[in-house]
């Protein structure tokens, strides 16, 4: 400043303080007395000197072995390999004794639980249950709250490590070479405005940064993960110096309060306060929510496997050596599929195939055009009776249309269609709000699956007491239900038909016997 230019600042300050533009003058002075105080020296003149540049280098060397880690673990771009090593972190709280119980509560584990013939099958549940909620319970502690805390300054590094220190470095050397990492820069002053905007980026990502032992660790761990357990002792140091080097530069260099100085003195405005990242994110809620949403599917499915092994013998007496039907889209193929990408599945695959197999062996074309004709040209005895059979009849002939439409609905672009599965499962990768989305969509399909089972089950019930009211009728002398009955059944039209529903209504007792283990069969 030049002396003149000092001493008429000292007048104004005397004779003229109270004029606004004097105040906001002397403001920017005192402003710019603070930032030269700085040490090192970091500006001067109007120009940042080379030694903020060698701050910012320091931090891009040592950023870049860290953000290789954070690259390949929950940093990574594919969003289920980043949650997976999110998840891995959150476990490294647990005791091995509460690891061992969340081992326990995998699904594999526990259906072998349910061998134990010492216990009732409920008695099994209720204690998986208390196991879990055990685990849960241990989520809400104090200890698994600063896990949170350390994983989102983890988080805030990992952003900080893909910060584009380079373009900085270049404006200083424009000849920097940043493959180089041995490259010796050549450093020029530089007019603070030309990085006006850089600055607040870079105040914008260290601001509240943490630099802590738990932070270290859970870098090391990373590692340690991320290697299956094989990391060298020297590869730990040498990520622990770089987290040092680092957290020296922000602490005592570049502190986010030297950067907010800066910023003001570019913006002209000492009351300037920059944005700051916020990190809010909760592995700690993350992991719960993913270990509820297991425990439940799981649950599911190991019960309706259950469902499934106790029938095998009826469905052998069912069908024989006739094959079950497989779904388009609603099927075990599509199943593996999901359980490879989520926690939920389908839940309704053996029932839907079971009463697909049955429509088509059972309840025929030759069977439905008997009843067709009964309806038609039948002389009811009682007019109720009629109306009630033919309503029943009918609806029994949607059934047929109902699974298909369903299997269609897999093959169009509809909200459920396999298109859309896919689409969920691809983008989950990325986006766990995809996962979400997928979830609902099956959760969605299952439900309209048990409910084809419970409509389609019971409308072919009513039939089944239809058939042994007409058989009963059409052995007695005279027909009490339809006058024509033996006529109708007896026809050269009808008779084969006949024949073979007198053979094989019995199945359906077998039918009705295994699909109550899925529904409730009205009387």
């Amino acid at each position: 400043m030049g002396i003149f230019q000092a001493i008429s600042e000292f007048f104004e300050s005397i004779f003229n303080r109270n004029s606004p533009e004097v105040q906001k003058r002397l403001q920017i002075r005192k402003m710019e007395n603070e930032i030269r105080a700085f040490q090192p020296a970091l500006f001067k003149n109007g120009n940042l000197l080379p030694n903020f540049a060698e701050a910012i280098r320091i931090l891009y060397i040592n950023t870049k072995p860290l953000l290789e880690v954070f690259s390949t673990t929950i940093g990574s771009s594919n969003g289920q390999r980043a949650r997976r090593f999110e998840s891995q972190l959150v476990l490294t709280g647990f005791t091995n004794e509460e690891q061992k119980i969340i081992a326990s509560l995998s699904y594999e584990e526990r259906k072998n639980d349910l061998d134990n013939p010492k216990m009732t099958t409920s008695q099994i549940f209720d204690r998986q249950h208390k196991k879990f909620d055990k685990i849960m319970t241990e989520l809400g502690t104090s200890a698994f709250k600063n896990i949170d805390l350390t994983l989102n300054s983890l988080a805030q590094l990992n952003d900080l490590c893909r910060f584009n220190f380079v373009t900085i470095l270049q404006v200083f050397d424009p000849n920097y070479i940043s493959a180089d990492l041995k490259y010796t820069p050549s450093y020029k002053d530089t007019p603070i405005d030309r990085l006006s905007g850089t600055l607040e980026e870079l105040y914008f990502q260290i601001n509240g940064l943490k630099f802590t032992n738990a932070m270290a660790n859970a870098v090391c761990a990373l590692v340690q993960l991320r290697s299956n357990g094989s990391a060298l002792q020297e590869t730990k140091d040498s990520l622990i110096k770089n987290i040092k080097e680092i957290a020296y530069v922000i602490n005592h260099i570049l502190t986010p309060e030297k950067l907010k100085k800066l910023i003001c003195y570019c913006r002209q405005d000492n009351s300037y306060t920059p944005k700051s990242a916020v990190y809010k994110e909760s592995a700690r809620q993350n992991f719960e929510k993913m270990m509820q949403a297991k425990f439940k599917s799981d649950e599911q499915r190991i019960k309706t496997e259950m469902k499934d092994e106790n029938i095998r013998t009826e469905v052998l007496q069912l069908f024989g050596s006739i094959p079950l039907l497989t779904l388009y889209g609603y099927n075990t193929d599509i199943n593996t599929r999901l359980l490879k990408n989520t926690a939920s599945s389908f839940l309704w695959i053996l029932p839907m195939q079971i009463l697909k197999t049955f429509i088509a062996n059972y309840y025929t074309e030759a069977v439905r055009s008997l009843l067709n004709d009964i309806v038609i040209e039948g002389f009811f005895n009682n007019p109720t009776y009629k109306t009630e059979f033919s309503a029943d009849v009918y609806a029994a002939e949607e059934a047929v249309m109902t699974i298909k439409n369903f299997e269609e609905s897999f093959a169009n672009k509809s909200s459920t269609s396999l298109q859309t599965i896919e689409g969920y499962i691809k983008d989950s990768r990325n986006n766990p709000e995809f996962l979400k989305k997928l979830d609902q969509t099956i959760n969605d399909i299952n439900n309209q699956a048990s409910k084809i089972i419970a409509a389609e089950t019971n409308s072919l019930n009513r039939i089944y007491k239809h058939i042994v009211d007409l058989i009963q009728d059409a052995k007695k002398p005279t027909s009490e239900i339809i006058s024509n009955l033996k006529v109708l059944l007896l026809s050269s039209r009808n008779k084969d038909n006949t024949d073979l529903l007198e053979q094989q209504y019995h199945k359906w007792e077998i039918f009705f016997k295994i699909m109550k283990n899925y529904v409730i069969i009205t009387a």
